[in-house]
């Protein structure tokens, strides 16, 4: 969805919805991933994985609403292949900031996990905002606390 929405060069609601529905049309089938979180090894044909230690997103959404930039953990939603149906209520609930009610969504708090592709050519990622094309087997994510100095 973030590529759709980078690639309209503006960055206003309508132009996220409509990447929203673009990228809706055009899904496929999502390929294997596993993923190890706290020595947990899940594999599963993902929807969506999401990684953050913000309870924000653009537009006042979130994915994380319990996640905390002070508590050391990143919060994980794993929500494995849906119905298209599924889909949609999945983005009313991310609008109402409850996406956990959706019974298919797996959240887990951790330091760290590792994302590991089986086939396909690269992880469709968004980093930072960004869409990033990630070639790598494995990703690993982790925080690092008290790493960012800044400036005023």
């Amino acid at each position: 969805m973030i590529e759709n929405y980078e690639a309209s060069q503006k960055r206003t609601l309508r132009c996220y919805v409509k990447a929203c529905y673009k990228t809706f049309r055009e899904y496929y089938k999502k390929e294997e991933v596993v993923i190890a979180i706290d020595h947990n090894i899940v594999v599963i044909h993902p929807f969506l994985i999401f990684i953050s230690n913000s309870n924000v997103m653009g537009y006042s959404m979130s994915l994380t609403p319990k996640a905390s930039l002070k508590d050391g953990l990143l919060d994980v939603i794993v929500v494995p292949k849906i119905a298209r149906l599924r889909m949609l209520y999945f983005g009313l609930l991310m609008l109402l900031k409850k996406p956990e009610l959706l019974k298919e969504v797996k959240y887990f708090q951790t330091t760290a996990l590792n994302l590991t592709r089986k086939r396909g050519a690269f992880f469709a990622s968004q980093i930072d905002g960004g869409w990033s094309k990630t070639e790598v087997l494995t990703m690993s994510v982790a925080l690092k606390e008290e790493s960012l100095s800044v400036l005023v």
